[in-house]
């Protein structure tokens, strides 16, 4: 290891760990609540309108039109994303 201007120069990088995020049960808890939410809705123009909201919010993470159900395991980090969208809708429903 090797000094320069107060920083260490090392051969290897360090190891860092990733989290690996599991697409199956991030896929069924989004698949849950988009559900559980749709159900809820009253009428068919809230079920419209719900439908919209959550659309357009995974439109918004994945940057073009997608269904759920074409989100793909290697889209992982975008439909987490989604997720976490979902459940603060579902949580400021209830």
């Amino acid at each position: 290891m090797e000094e320069k201007n107060g920083a260490y120069v090392v051969d290897k990088a360090p190891v860092t760990s990733t989290e690996r995020l599991d697409f199956n049960a991030i896929m069924s808890e989004a698949r849950e609540i988009w559900t559980s939410l749709v159900n809820k809705a009253q009428t068919d123009e809230e079920k419209a309108d719900i439908v919209r909201v959550m659309s357009k919010k995974v439109e918004m993470i994945f940057g073009q039109k997608i269904k759920l159900s074409e989100v793909t395991d290697n889209q992982v980090d975008l439909l987490n994303l989604a997720l976490l969208d979902l459940r603060d809708l579902r949580d400021s429903m209830n």
